[in-house]
């Protein structure tokens, strides 16, 4: 191998360990109010990067695999939702093993709501802001927990579905769908 080929794979390999200096990745659980009797529970992972001045970017992803439930004249109303999130954030370290993190970002959700048979759903995008806070396990490893407020359209924040039979609407569910996401997780840095 000649040394212009060395030199090249060196600075590629170290290329990549500068990109993935502040990179963090790691999931959890999470709760999501949609101002319902029950709410729904699910899964989340997201990838981030804190660059050298605080300020970083992460993404997440957020799956409902139980459904916020309630009961409309007797008829049992589930939603599941799925949601993807950017976000800019700033990391703050208030104690040696304990930062803040604050966040804002965009989120684009998808809601599926099903009551007897009939399934309707609706997507939207909209404005995003949380918190997390990090409690520092080891040097490459955090347990953090996370707020969120979505806030899922821009222009109006009511979601509306109607249920139909194919013909006329039996039941119009019409509700402020401004999700709160709360979760619990592990970060590991790259």
């Amino acid at each position: 191998m000649s040394k212009l080929n060395r030199s090249i794979c060196i600075l590629i390999i170290l290329s990549s360990m500068s990109m993935a200096e502040g990179m963090y990745y790691g999931g959890g659980l999470n709760s999501m109010d949609l101002g319902l009797k029950d709410n729904a529970i699910g899964i989340e992972a997201k990838v981030g990067k804190i660059f050298s001045n605080n300020f970083g970017i992460e993404g997440q992803i957020s799956k409902t695999f139980s459904s916020a439930e309630e009961n409309y004249d007797n008829l049992n109303l589930e939603i599941d939702v799925m949601a993807i999130s950017v976000f800019a954030t700033y990391s703050h370290q208030l104690t040696p093993q304990l930062t803040i993190m604050p966040k804002i970002g965009f989120t684009q959700y998808s809601m599926d709501a099903s009551i007897s048979s009939v399934n309707e759903d609706d997507n939207a995008l909209g404005l995003s802001i949380g918190v997390d806070l990090k409690y520092h396990v080891t040097n490459n490893m955090n347990i953090y927990t996370s707020f969120s407020k979505y806030y899922p359209k821009l222009d109006k924040d009511i979601a509306t579905i109607n249920f139909t039979d194919g013909t006329h609407s039996f039941l119009s569910f019409n509700k402020d769908v401004s999700p709160t996401h709360l979760s619990i997780g592990i970060e590991q840095k790259f």
